[in-house]
């Protein structure tokens, strides 16, 4: 996620705590939705929006396409670029199977 990636001028708190995290994350090969969301600067709103557009997918049982997730991703988080939801949706999709979260979508996004 941001490992290597931190420039000098980043060296706030909230950079260093989302560092360290990723450091033993990596370590550890643990995957976390709510790491993907802190590392990705995703507001609790845009979180929330998101969570709900996956519970209602897993409920309904709606066939899904990564495309229609790039989307959603850009609709809630408009300054995401294709490139970075594709990523964001790798990491969650590794991060629901550790979790045992949505399988129904992990289904239909076997990446």
């Amino acid at each position: 996620m941001i490992r290597g990636k931190l420039p000098m001028e980043v060296f706030t708190k909230e950079a260093l705590l989302i560092d360290i995290l990723d450091t033993i994350c990596t370590k550890l090969n643990i995957h976390s939705s709510a790491f993907v969301f802190l590392s990705r600067s995703y507001s609790d709103n845009e979180i929330q929006s998101l969570y709900s557009y996956f519970v209602r997918i897993e409920h309904s049982k709606k066939s899904l396409s990564t495309d229609e997730v790039i989307s959603k991703i850009q609709e809630i988080k408009p300054d995401t670029s294709s490139q970075t939801a594709e990523a964001t949706i790798h990491e969650l999709i590794a991060a629901f199977q550790d979790e045992e979260r949505f399988p129904w979508i992990i289904s239909q996004l076997k990446l």
